[in-house]
């Protein structure tokens, strides 16, 4: 009798579980995304290379295929989305570098996307991000300095107490990313 209830038991668990696998599928999306927003940069860049921590907080909107936690896709179009770099840092400077870290893409409905990232800066205001999902999948994110920033005083700040925060814009684009 015992041996019975502990069978039925840990069949019970086996149907539980599979369930459970099935219900904790990864957000993914598909598509492309266009952002703006404010890097900062700890401590401020300037134009010696140095460790440098970096957070990135970025709005925008985001045109594709999403698929949410229980499997259904809806095309999205011109839909808000924001861009969050978090724990990210490497040894930058004015002029480029290298940066590793984690964020994620945030969609209206509080559906989240995570991924590590790779940011490299090969020019003055430009940045090229690799993303990798955390469940697969990857982007890339192309980045500028906003045209609404001085570059004539970003320059100043470089070469003076350096330059705390920016400006930037983003264009987010993904064959397909899950995490």
């Amino acid at each position: 009798m015992a041996h019975s209830r502990i069978s039925k038991l840990a069949l019970a668990v086996l149907i539980c579980s599979a369930f459970t696998a099935d219900a904790a599928r990864a957000e993914s999306f598909e598509g492309v995304c266009e952002m703006s927003g404010i890097i900062r940069h700890q401590p401020p860049l300037t134009d010696e290379p140095a460790p440098t921590d970096v957070r990135g907080s970025f709005s925008g909107t985001c045109s594709g295929a999403f698929t949410d936690r229980d499997g259904r896709t809806r095309q999205l179009s011109g839909a808000p989305a924001d861009y969050e770099v978090r724990d990210a840092g490497g040894a930058l400077s004015c002029l480029g570098g290298t940066a590793t870290g984690t964020g994620s893409l945030l969609f209206g409905r509080g559906e989240e996307i995570e991924f590590s990232l790779t940011e490299r800066r090969p020019a003055p205001g430009l940045a090229v991000v690799a993303l990798e999902g955390a469940d697969g999948g990857s982007a890339t994110v192309f980045g500028t300095v906003s045209p609404s920033e001085d570059l004539f005083e970003l320059n100043e700040r470089c070469n003076g107490a350096g330059v705390r925060s920016l400006r930037g814009d983003g264009r987010i684009v993904s064959p397909g990313i899950s995490g």
